[in-house]
This record gives structure tokens, sequence and C-alpha cells, in this order.
């Protein structure tokens, strides 16, 4: 149960990466259309466009739910039903972790060294170069698929 755990919580670390830049910002392959922009925008520009708005930085639980059902069921067809519970458990620790840490880095003080180069990395990708920088909780995934910042401006 414990190895479970771990592994959901270590995959989350990557579906956070992931989610941030395959979807959040697939902004120049958005199809044309206004429902389609209207749809990005809701999802994640309008967070780009208010990034200091304290009810603009976590998924509606209504979103969060359908999703969380739709990942459970998939990881019922991968893992035992022992293990699953244990998978679903680490990946919504890290959700929640990931939305408290995020809520941190734009309204958070803290003289934790660490806690302090997170937030100027995450408010970088915010209002320097959007096109970098998606890891949220971490840099980690950044450095493994090349997507850190060029520059330390």
């Amino acid at each position: 149960m414990l190895v479970g755990f771990a592994f959901g919580l270590v995959s989350w670390t990557l579906m956070e990466y992931s989610i941030h830049r395959f979807i959040f910002h697939y902004d120049e392959n958005i199809p044309e259309g206004m429902l389609a922009q209207m749809a990005h925008f809701l999802l994640h520009g309008v967070h780009h466009y208010l990034p200091m708005d304290p009810l603009r930085l976590v998924m509606p639980p209504a979103l969060s739910t359908f999703l969380g059902l739709n990942i459970l069921g998939l990881l019922c067809l991968v893992f035992t039903p022992g293990m699953v519970h244990a998978v679903a458990a680490g990946l919504t620790a890290g959700y929640v972790m990931y939305d408290e840490c995020h809520y941190w880095l734009h309204h958070g003080t803290s003289a934790n060294k660490y806690l302090c180069q997170l937030k100027t990395y995450h408010l970088r990708h915010h209002y320097k170069d959007f096109k970098a920088g998606f890891g949220i909780t971490s840099d980690f995934w950044d450095n493994i698929f090349g997507t850190q910042f060029v520059s330390s401006d």
C-alpha cells in the first residue's frame, strides 16, 4: 500500500507538469471559434490574466470531482482493487498539496529559502515567460524535459 501511495504522489507531479504544459498552455493550437477560445480562457487563461486573484487559483470542485472520478475509473482498469485505493490516495494527496502550494505561491510569504525560490520561479512563469517553467511545486520535470527558463534575469 505504501508503494502505491508513493507511486500516486510521484505520478501527480508528472500529471501537474503535463496538465499545465500540454492542456493549460495549448495556446497556439486552440481551435478557432468563440466556444473553444472561451473554454480555454476560463480553464487557465483567466489565471494568467489575473494571476493574483484569490478566487482563480484552484479548479472548481465540480470539475475536480468529474476529473477525479474519471481518473479513478482509469486506475481501476490498471491496478488491483487494493492498489487502486493506495494510488488514488497518493494522487489525491499530491493534488491537495499542489493546490495549497499554488495558492501560497501567489499569496504567501515565508523566510524559507526554498519556498521563496519556488515562488520566484512560478511568478516568473506568470510575468516574464509563460512558455517555460511549467512545474509549480518543483522545477524537476522542467529540468527533465528542457522547459526550464533560459536565463536567470
